[in-house]
């Protein structure tokens, strides 16, 4: 009996540039493939079972190219090892390690784990944004309405009445004068001025300069830390409990973490691990990003030979710590916000009102 082959279409025959999975179609792959795998499904069923499934055309294509690669003979690892921008070196080892180790369906349930973990991670940060942008976003709309639509209709009769107008009044309508004649030049430099940065943040020694400035600034700080250390210590807990040994572990995550400081120590601390030096010294010696309980932590599981439960348990307990600080964050910046806004509106509304006022009691209302 033939093997069953996925059916060929011009749409599914190269893989784009843009193609990516979704949260849930990374589910699909990784957790229910990793269930059939575990029921006894042959890899090349399962993922064609999940391939007639699917409507997505990028993950049609995804799936039609590993499930040609493996029926031409490649491992499931070297051909996600094909598509960078889809499957990281986190993923592509933790396959890897569970093809040679006939564990691929663990591999499988331990990426599916990360990646819901690395996601409530994410939502968890989101969440402390949207407050403050909201709250940015609503005194914007305010403050503008104020400058550029109520006081410009009432302006020309404060003129005609030869009101003298408070300094507030003055320099609101200053301002909007100077937006209202320059706001093409003033659009072109800020356009010019995000451009510019974009590309000096593409330069490393710049990118690396910016995130760890972003180290000292107060509040932000802890939470940043934080979020990269569990991020990292996740993926050092997943890669070294799948079997994968320390170095290309550190390696690995290195690769996979954005911050460019913590991405740098961890390429450090490979560097170092090779020279025969421990964890727990590198880390003690770079307090601004290893606090002493996460050091402890890793000491002891060098000591034990448990390094994959030290990190994990790092992980567990930073996620529960960024609740805590995500809780405080927004206790503090609440009140601030609040005076802040509240004094700018106050200024702007004050510099509306005042004249109508003036106006009001010297005809007499």
């Amino acid at each position: 009996m033939s093997k069953p082959q996925v059916e060929e279409k011009p749409w599914i025959t190269k893989i784009h540039l843009f193609d990516r999975m979704t949260s849930k179609e990374r589910l699909v792959l990784f957790k229910h493939l990793g269930a059939m795998i575990e029921a006894g499904v042959t890899l090349e069923k399962g993922l064609l079972a999940i391939h007639e499934q699917t409507r997505s055309k990028a993950f049609h294509r995804i799936l039609h190219l590993l499930i040609k690669d493996l029926q031409s003979g490649e491992n499931f690892s070297s051909s996600m090892k094909k598509m960078p921008h889809i499957f990281n070196e986190l993923v592509v080892n933790l396959i890897s390690v569970g093809e040679k180790t006939g564990t691929l369906s663990d591999s499988l349930v331990r990426i599916n784990d990360h990646f819901e973990k690395a996601g409530e991670l994410r939502k968890k940060v989101l969440s402390a944004l949207i407050y403050p942008l909201i709250v940015v976003a609503g005194t914007i709309g305010t403050v503008a309405y104020l400058v550029f639509v109520l006081l410009p209709q009432i302006t020309p009769l404060f003129i005609s009445l030869n009101v003298d107008l408070p300094f507030s009044t003055r320099f609101v309508i200053g301002a909007a004068a100077i937006v209202t004649s320059y706001w093409l030049w003033m659009f072109v430099a800020v356009v010019l001025g995000l451009v510019a940065l974009y590309i000096a943040m593409k330069a490393e020694w710049f990118r690396y300069r910016i995130h760890y400035a972003t180290l000292f600034i107060p509040l932000v700080n802890t939470l940043i830390k934080k979020v990269q250390v569990a991020r990292f210590s996740q993926m050092l807990g997943v890669l070294l409990a799948s079997g994968v040994a320390v170095v290309p572990a550190f390696k690995v995550a290195a690769e996979s973490i954005e911050h460019p400081v913590y991405r740098r120590s961890l390429e450090k601390i490979a560097a170092s691990i090779q020279g025969g030096e421990n964890i727990g010294l590198y880390l003690q010696a770079h307090p601004t990003l290893f606090s002493p309980l996460v050091t402890q932590m890793v000491r002891v599981g060098e000591e034990t030979g448990r390094l994959d439960k030290s990190f994990l348990s790092i992980a567990k307990f930073t996620e529960e710590e960024i609740d805590e600080v995500i809780k405080i964050l927004t206790t503090l910046l609440e009140p601030i916000l609040m005076l802040l806004i509240g004094g700018l509106v106050g200024f702007v509304a004050l510099a509306v009102i005042t004249p109508i006022y003036q106006l009001t009691s010297g005809i007499g209302f």
